[in-house]
């Protein structure tokens, strides 16, 4: 939100501006922005009496989320969920991470061991080890 002063001008109008559409856009007239990219853009507000301009940088990185799919057993007990990790919606091999931090507990999940025990289930962020030195946090959702 921009704050035009002094509080008493006449006119308050300003245009909203996104350097790197690709990245971030600007959705409405109060400069809420929606990243639709990974990487670095220059939102711009100018008002329209003056010509006057704020800026603010903003870095988008990729979205990570962890989706939970419940194993039941042949009694329908539930001790283990399978996990999918995907990055921006597209689903991640596990060659293209280390390992995930959920409940403070590490998995691996190689070897076709995509598994963790219920008791983790319940989490909503975790993290995922990239590579040596980069860790991204995650929404860990059930379906």
């Amino acid at each position: 939100t921009a704050t035009v002063n002094p509080s008493n001008a006449t006119n308050k109008k300003v245009k909203w501006e996104s350097s790197n559409p690709s990245v971030v856009t600007v959705v409405d007239q109060d400069g809420n922005i929606k990243a639709v990219g990974e990487g670095k853009a220059t939102i711009t507000v100018t008002t329209e009496d003056g010509n006057y301009k704020a800026e603010c940088e903003v870095t988008v990185e990729s979205v990570y989320k962890i989706y939970l799919t419940a194993v039941p057993t042949d009694g329908g007990e539930i001790f283990q969920y399978t996990v999918e990790i995907r990055k921006d919606g597209k689903v991640l091999s596990e060659s293209e991470f280390l390992g995930i931090k959920i409940n403070g507990n590490t998995y691996s999940l190689k070897g076709g061991n995509n598994t963790i025990p219920s008791s983790d289930a319940n989490a909503t962020s975790a993290t995922i080890t990239i590579s040596k030195g980069k860790i991204v946090t995650a929404t860990v959702e059930k379906r």
